[in-house]
């Protein structure tokens, strides 16, 4: 059985996880896969179009349907790809799925901040490190110091993607494949999509003081075993 990370809008493959990816953190025998069966997948298309991600996922794993661990924008491609093709478990971390929380205040709030920006896309005017610049403003991170011609490649990038709560996905998902949602307890958009998801049967578990990056922390290398462990069956 196969185990594929599907990172977020930033960092991709193993760089995305290095936590996971870098030293051991699987025993030996604890479950029925090898090292070489965690696949931390790599960047396929600018933007991350889920049409074109979903079926390379999917051909990733197979037949069989395997541990599906997603972060942020990679959730909503992960949520697709257990609907349409099956997966032993999901494990979703801060998931962006924002099409399921849209109506609730925190998300709401966020939409209206950030639709602005998206609005900016299509604006030639808008190098792609400008809008860089005002995709992280509008986050409440200032772009780091970068020169120009790096700063436009994560601009052209996030211009690509699709708005995070314009890609449906079916909550129902988390009533027919176990699922875990973890988030670092920070922005409460992410615990708006956890609860729609908890009430279809999803588990949820706050690690609290990890930000939006949960998967850096020891205790999510833990869960993940434990999610697992516990469905390697399925």
């Amino acid at each position: 059985m196969r185990a594929i990370f599907i990172h977020g809008a930033g960092r991709a493959g193993p760089q995305a996880w290095p936590a996971q990816a870098g030293p051991p953190w699987l025993p030996q025998g604890a479950l029925p896969m090898a090292r070489e069966d965690l696949a931390f997948v790599e960047r396929i298309v600018p933007g991350d179009d889920p049409e074109v991600t979903v079926p390379a996922y999917a051909a990733l794993l197979g037949n069989d349907p395997g541990h599906v661990v997603a972060h942020s924008y990679g959730a909503i491609a992960a949520l697709l790809l257990a609907e349409r093709h099956g997966a032993a478990t999901l494990t979703l971390i801060e998931p962006a799925a924002l099409s399921l929380s849209a109506t609730a205040p925190a998300t709401c709030a966020h939409i209206e901040v950030m639709a602005a920006v998206y609005e900016l896309a299509s604006d030639v005017q808008v190098s792609d490190a400008e809008f860089f610049r005002r995709f992280s403003e509008a986050l409440g991170s200032p772009a780091p110091p970068l020169p120009d011609e790096e700063l436009s490649g994560l601009g052209a990038h996030l211009r690509a993607l699709r708005p995070p709560w314009s890609v449906e996905v079916d909550p129902a998902v988390s009533t027919r494949v176990p699922t875990l949602v973890v988030t670092g307890a920070g922005e409460e958009m992410y615990g708006d999509v956890a609860r729609v998801l908890t009430a279809h049967g999803a588990q949820h578990v706050e690690i609290r003081g990890t930000g939006h990056r949960p998967q850096d922390d020891e205790r999510l290398s833990a869960l993940l075993l434990q999610h697992w462990s516990g469905h390697s069956g399925s």
